[in-house]
């Protein structure tokens, strides 16, 4: 079983639920969790370059510009990952999940294990490949609230799929 996804593997086993919703919002609980402690994190860094005194000369001047610009694009992207942070389950045959989002998120205490995949991620790539005639990794697609963490199960297993919709038959 991957890191990845241990924390809710570990909730679920006292519930027994493994497989179900609840994994699901638990882990999606867990995520936002983590972009919350990220934003405060950016947020304090921003404000650390902001109010720290330079030397004034231009290059220092020049980094503090810098750095400040980083946290701000950084914190704008952690803002907007607050709605839809995660939006796709890829299930690997040998029982690994792998979630996919807006962003990624890593698991800075168990040795930068990904928790969530970058959608632009060339990993997670099968997730919007996949189909039922050629499934690389199952994609359980989904959409996740962030609200109260609260996660619909897509009916489908691959996120795109090769069957074409019936053509309206003409009047007779």
């Amino acid at each position: 079983m991957s890191n990845s996804t241990s924390a809710a593997h570990a909730s679920d086993s006292a519930t027994g639920d493994g497989d179900g919703i609840e994994h699901e919002r638990a882990y999606v609980r867990m995520l936002y969790d983590r972009l919350d402690a990220r934003r405060a994190e950016t947020a304090r860094r921003l404000d650390d370059v902001l109010h720290d005194e330079t030397v004034g000369t231009p290059q220092a001047l020049t980094e503090r510009d810098a750095a400040a610009a980083m946290y701000s694009d950084r914190l704008a992207a952690l803002r907007a990952a607050e709605h839809g942070l995660a939006f796709g389950r890829l299930d690997a045959d040998d029982g690994e999940r792998r979630y996919v989002g807006r962003l990624g998120l890593l698991d800075e205490d168990n040795e930068y294990e990904p928790l969530l995949m970058d959608w632009r991620a060339p990993a997670a790539r099968p997730f919007y490949t996949a189909t039922a005639a050629s499934p690389e990794a199952s994609g359980a697609g989904g959409t996740c609230a962030p609200a109260a963490a609260r996660c619909s199960p897509s009916t489908t297993r691959c996120s795109t799929s090769t069957t074409r919709r019936p053509r309206p038959r003409a009047a007779a």
